[in-house]
C-alpha cells in the first residue's frame, strides 16, 4: 500500500512555510507533541554518530577497523568530524580514538580517505599507528587535488595538480610526473613493482588533459 499526503498552501517570495506530518495506525490528541524537543535529540544524535563515523579502512593482518571522517566540499554541517576511532574488527571493542585536527585553530582539513600501509594509517597530512592511534612524526604536503590517496610499502600515490608520489624509503617530499594525472576517484594504482594510471579524462575539463594511459617502473640508478 502506498500512500500520499497532498497540501494546498500560497508561500510569498522569500518566506517559509512548514507542514508536520506523522504517521501512525491510531489518533492522537496531541500528535505533535514534544514535536521540537524530539527533532533535536535525533540531531544531536546524528551530530554525535557522524563526528566519528564516516569512514572505513580494514587491516584484516592486524584485526583493526578505522572508522573516521573525509572531509569534503559536499559534506553536511551536521558533520563536523575530527576524530578517528580503532576497533578490533573481529568483536567491535574500541581500542583507541584520536582527535585528527591540526594546527594552533585545531582545524581540520584533510581531503582523502586513510589509507593501511603495514601499521601506519596515512590520514592527509599527517600519520598514525594503527595499534594505538598516536600521531606519528609525519607531514606531506600536495597541490590542489580532487582523487584519492594510494599506496604500497614504500611509496604513496596521489594526485597534486598533475600526478604526484612520495617515496617513503628516501624522505624527499612531494615530486610529480606532470603532464598527466589521475582522475577524480581512484586509477593510480602501485602493483606489480609498477604503477599504473588508467585514462581518466572523460568528461573533465581540468587541465593536464593528456589523454593516455600509462605504466611507470623504478629507474635503476
Amino acid at each position: 500500500m502506498k500512500a500520499a499526503a497532498l497540501n494546498s498552501d500560497s508561500i510569498a517570495a522569500g518566506s517559509t512555510h512548514i507542514f508536520r506530518l506523522r504517521l501512525s495506525d491510531r489518533v492522537h490528541g496531541v500528535p505533535f507533541q514534544h514535536f521540537d524537543q524530539v527533532f533535536a535529540e535525533r540531531i544531536a544524535e546524528a551530530d554525535e554518530f557522524y563526528e566519528a563515523v564516516q569512514t572505513l579502512a580494514l587491516s584484516e593482518e592486524e584485526d583493526v577497523l578505522i572508522m573516521t571522517y573525509q572531509f569534503t566540499s559536499f559534506r553536511q554541517k551536521s558533520e563536523v568530524g575530527g576524530l578517528m576511532t580503532g576497533f578490533r574488527a573481529s568483536d567491535g571493542k574500541r581500542l583507541w580514538e584520536d582527535s585528527t585536527r591540526i594546527g594552533a585553530d585545531r582545524r581540520y582539513n584533510y581531503s582523502s580517505r586513510p589509507l593501511i600501509n603495514g601499521r601506519v594509517i596515512y590520514l592527509e597530512p599527517g600519520a598514525y599507528n594503527l595499534l594505538t592511534g598516536e600521531r606519528l612524526d609525519f607531514s606531506f604536503e600536495r597541490s590542489y587535488s580532487c582523487g584519492i590517496l594510494t599506496g604500497c610499502k614504500n611509496l604513496l600515490v596521489f594526485r597534486s595538480a598533475t600526478m604526484g608520489y612520495l617515496d617513503l624509503t628516501t624522505g624527499s617530499g612531494t615530486e610529480n610526473y606532470g603532464g598527466i594525472r589521475p582522475g577524480c576517484w581512484i586509477n593510480a594504482l602501485p602493483v606489480g613493482g609498477l604503477v599504473i594510471m588508467p585514462d581518466a579524462t572523460a568528461r573533465c575539463n581540468c587541465s593536464y588533459l593528456n589523454k593516455a594511459t600509462i605504466a611507470l617502473q623504478p629507474l635503476r640508478l
